[in-house]
């Protein structure tokens, strides 16, 4: 064999192993990425519930699992969320979620979504998922409304 095909085969075995080193390192990030936001999910689990309202949205480019029939994989976006408490505080604070293309229809701009927030760490917030939040969540809410009727 001449010098230049085995060069030929070595260039072309170094380029297949760096891709698939580059192709690890991604789906390694992406699973570390999901999983420090399901931890932080968790964390804020029983955290005191605000009322965000959507300001802002950011698409990434991370992608994780295969998502829900015709949803495709869920994409992390990151929202700007302007939240408001029970006792009627006011914070910026930045919320992180995979949703799939279905999921992301209801999570536009403008609208109102309960959030889990840390006090005094108050730009660590999740949406709240939990259904068995969703009556303090909703008992929140008419509280924060009934303050801007007013």
């Amino acid at each position: 064999m001449s010098p230049g095909i085995i060069a030929l085969f070595v260039g072309a075995g170094i380029l297949f192993l760096a891709a698939m080193a580059l192709v690890v390192v991604t789906v390694t990030r992406a699973i570390g990425y999901h999983r420090a936001i399901r931890d932080r999910e968790a964390a804020l689990a029983g955290a005191p519930i605000g009322v965000g309202l959507i300001e802002g949205i950011h698409r990434t480019l991370w992608t994780y699992g295969s998502g829900p029939p015709g949803g495709g994989a869920p994409h992390l976006y990151r929202f700007d969320v302007r939240v408001e408490t029970e006792d009627g505080r006011q914070f910026t604070s930045r919320v992180e979620r995979y949703l799939s293309v279905l999921e992301r229809r209801d999570f536009q701009e403008g609208t109102l979504r309960p959030v889990h927030y840390a006090p005094g760490r108050e730009e660590e917030a999740v949406f709240v998922t939990d259904p068995a939040a969703a009556a303090e969540a909703q008992r929140v809410l008419a509280v924060v409304q009934a303050r801007h009727r007013r």
